[in-house]
């Protein structure tokens, strides 16, 4: 599993090519804090489907500005917001009321277990490997 620190989040690649977000305890969330969080997540963690898991445990706020640019951003290919401090909660509440403006589905959660269960029904099946298939003769 890749893990990746800054000051203010930790990202991290499960097994199931799921990215982590945890920010840590008092982030605030401005739009500068949003551009550097989608640079980061991009440049380390490419692949496709990109689905993402974010703890909203450690955040204190986040202002508009950061929830259009989070919202307008067409990267995630589905986002599950995680948090039952009343902050996430609220903070989730806001994201899903902005799921006219996304292009991917988002969705809260209490549990992490059923947070993962949700992203994997976006998770694309392996592609076979042409050269391991048989070629009809």
């Amino acid at each position: 599993m890749e893990t990746l620190e800054t000051a203010d989040c930790r990202y991290w690649l499960d097994d199931s090519m799921i990215v982590h977000i945890a920010f840590a305890p008092g982030t605030v969330i401005d739009l500068e804090a949003a551009r550097r969080s989608v640079e980061i997540g991009t440049a380390n963690f490419p692949q496709q489907p990109r689905l993402l898991l974010m703890s909203l445990e450690g955040v204190k706020s986040i202002d508009r500005a950061a929830r259009m640019y989070l919202a307008d951003y067409p990267g995630p290919t589905a986002v599950a917001l995680l948090g039952l401090s009343p902050v996430a909660r609220v903070i989730s509440a806001v994201f899903q009321g902005l799921r006219r403006r996304t292009t991917y589905p988002v969705r809260a959660f209490s549990s992490e277990d059923v947070a993962v269960a949700w992203l994997k029904r976006f998770a694309r099946p392996p592609t076979a490997d042409p050269r391991e298939q048989g070629n009809g003769s």
